[in-house]
């Protein structure tokens, strides 16, 4: 088997004073910019905005450029055009976000651990999911929940379907060990890796790669 994908995973801070919002606002295109405007809360406004400055930068230097010109793919997912395969998640205040050189697809979710609202298994998970989050004991039955939804989220992040994404489709394990793919339909487990991380703060984290069978290796930026 070829060498390992390698995926750089980075996390920062994304709030920040009035005068830094101005300062990394100027980097953002205007579409950004617009997008920032129709968040309803300033909180939100923010850490939009210090998440794709963040991004932006990173890329930058990736690249070797001053300034990265962001496109988006059929379902919305931003990619740069013959550049890193990336992918930015952002939960709590804090962001996420994996990078490789390697051509794959690519997904990261971070999330903050809450009390699961009734009934919210049964839209969420495949089957399979939900008979296995049924087993766990009621104690641990929220964070086996997060860890499955992280998983999964990373999953349909890395195909790039969003809202799309029939989550029923496919299942991936909730136990605190051993994150993989337990079935996809239309397509092969095998080619898939996930990981697991954690980001601090209370959040769980995961990030999802189609290798095509190779194994992963995370580096913490």
């Amino acid at each position: 088997m070829s060498d390992a994908v390698v995926i750089d995973l980075w996390l920062w801070a994304l709030d920040c004073d009035a005068a830094e919002v101005v300062r990394r606002r100027a980097v953002l295109s205007p579409a950004e910019s617009a997008r920032a405007d129709r968040f309803v809360h300033e909180r939100d406004r923010v850490r939009f905005t210090s998440g794709r400055w963040r991004l932006r930068g990173i890329l930058a230097e990736y690249l070797g450029v001053d300034a990265v010109a962001l496109e988006a793919g059929p379902h919305g997912k931003p990619f740069v055009p013959g550049g890193p395969a990336f992918n930015l998640s952002h939960a709590a205040g804090v962001a996420a976000l994996v990078v490789t050189d390697a051509d794959v697809l690519l997904g990261i979710d971070i999330e903050g651990a809450r009390t699961v609202c009734p009934g919210l298994d049964e839209r969420a998970f495949a089957p399979e999911e939900r008979a296995a989050l049924q087993a766990v004991d009621a104690a641990g039955r929220d964070a086996a929940f997060f860890r499955g939804w992280t998983r999964k989220e990373a999953v349909v992040k890395a195909t790039g379907q969003g809202l799309r994404a029939d989550l029923a489709g496919f299942a991936v394990t909730l136990g605190a060990g051993g994150a993989r793919l337990m079935r996809m339909d239309g397509d092969d487990v095998a080619a898939w890796r996930l990981h697991d991380f954690d980001p601090g703060q209370g959040l769980a984290g995961a990030i999802a790669c189609r290798t095509g069978g190779r194994a992963i290796r995370v580096a913490r930026r």
